[in-house]
Parts: C-alpha cells; sequence; structure tokens
C-alpha cells in the first residue's frame, strides 16, 4: 500500500492569491510560492498532518483547493515555527519576531 511518503506531489499552479510565477519545494507537498501580487507557503492536505498542529490549522481555518495556504506577511511564521528543520535557514531570525507581532497567543502556548 503506498503512503504519503512513496506519493510524489506536483507542485500547484495557482494559490488563492492567484496564478503562481515562483516556486521552491521546501519538502514533499510543500511550496514557498510566489505570485505577481503576494505568496506564502502552501501544504497539501495529503501531508498537512505530517507538517501542520492543529493548533495552527485552526488558526488558518481550512485548506482551500487541496491546499493549507499560510500567507506570507504574517502566516508563514506559523508553519516556520513548526518546521524550522525544512525551512530556508534565512528565515529562522524572523520567525518570533513574526509571531510576538501577530499570532502572541500561538508562540506563548507553544513555548510551553
Amino acid at each position: 500500500m503506498a503512503t504519503t511518503n512513496d506519493i510524489r506531489i506536483s507542485a500547484p499552479h495557482t494559490s488563492i492569491w492567484g496564478p503562481i510565477q515562483h516556486q521552491k519545494k521546501l519538502a514533499n507537498g510543500v511550496y514557498s510560492v510566489d505570485t505577481a501580487s503576494h505568496g506564502g507557503i502552501m501544504v497539501h492536505v495529503s501531508v498537512a498532518d505530517r507538517y501542520i498542529s492543529q493548533k495552527a490549522k485552526d488558526i488558518i481555518k481550512y485548506p482551500e483547493k487541496g491546499w493549507w495556504h499560510f500567507e506570507e506577511d504574517c502566516d508563514w511564521a506559523i508553519f516556520a515555527h513548526e518546521n524550522r528543520d525544512i525551512i530556508p535557514e534565512k528565515w529562522l531570525p524572523y520567525i518570533e519576531n513574526a509571531l510576538k507581532n501577530y499570532y502572541p497567543e500561538f508562540l506563548e502556548s507553544s513555548n510551553k
């Protein structure tokens, strides 16, 4: 029986922010994406339980078109905080400040 480790998830071509112009694969089913006007991190529903906690899902609310979307201005930090091992190293210094500004309750509860 195939598992999500065996299934290769194709890169997304569109997002809730519009058509994707650039993308970087962070892991199977996880992409950092840019559109003409916005971007963020997209996580395919089939691998979401591996990368996204229930607390994070409660904040983002629900997936759209088969993907969880973490917007680049503030939501990205939720994903990055939970997945420091797969994000670009240059993002690490900004995670805590972004969470303090946008999601202090999430930061506080995850540091307990």
